[in-house]
């Protein structure tokens, strides 16, 4: 009977820890699913196991988004970058893995990191065109670059926005602050913030400490 208690607090604490992940957990294994499907679709099932496995790679990292954006964001572009030269070429799942990390990215982390990501991921984008087999449609390869680079400009307009409503959720609260002080003040009568230290120290509220 003493063991069931330690048993539930840990299970609830693992549950604690996922809970703000639990829906990139969710979006991971729908996206892994998805992406080993159509890896099968494409091959005809005859490309082993070693395709379906580097081409979850490109999705399933994601899960771990929010905990580490770089580095999951550096699995998901060596597993792009495997993808498209050892197999077939090309983006499995339109590159959506490579969307979301470089969005988490520029959400997360530094401006510098960002770019430094960007860069990156670029050159993983032309490496997978590369390695379709014909003519590369450098049309489509510009059009891959813009989508990444506008997965970032969002998580850089993202970023600035939360930065912003954290700084107006502090000035409502240092606004709510002085409200409730001068109401307070006015109740008792008192004209300024010396009148109220000198009330408190005399009511008690605040008890003054000497040095000897």
């Amino acid at each position: 009977m003493a063991t069931g208690a330690p048993v539930r607090d840990y299970f609830g604490l693992v549950l604690a820890k996922l809970k703000p992940i639990r829906l990139d957990l969710l979006l991971a294994v729908v996206l892994t699913s998805l992406t080993v499907a159509t890896t099968v679709s494409q091959t005809g099932g005859g490309s082993g196991w070693a395709a379906y496995v580097v081409g979850a790679l490109t999705v399933a990292p994601i899960a771990l988004r929010q905990l580490a954006p770089v580095a999951t964001m550096a699995v998901v572009l060596g597993a792009l970058a495997l993808y498209g030269v050892v197999e077939f070429g090309g983006l499995p799942s339109g590159g959506v893995g490579a969307l979301i990390g470089m969005f988490t990215v520029a959400t997360l982390r530094s401006r510098l990191v960002a770019a430094l990501v960007f860069l990156a991921a670029v050159a993983v984008v032309v490496v997978a065109f590369l390695g379709l087999p014909g003519v590369v449609a450098w049309s489509e390869v510009a059009q891959s670059v813009l989508v990444v680079s506008g997965a970032w400009m969002l998580g850089e307009g993202t970023k600035r926005w939360a930065r912003r409503a954290e700084r107006l959720a502090q000035e409502a609260a240092r606004a709510t602050v002085k409200t409730h002080v001068k109401r307070m003040m006015g109740k008792l009568g008192l004209s300024s913030r010396a009148q109220a230290v000198v009330v408190a120290y005399e009511s008690g509220l605040i008890v003054p400490t000497g040095s000897g």
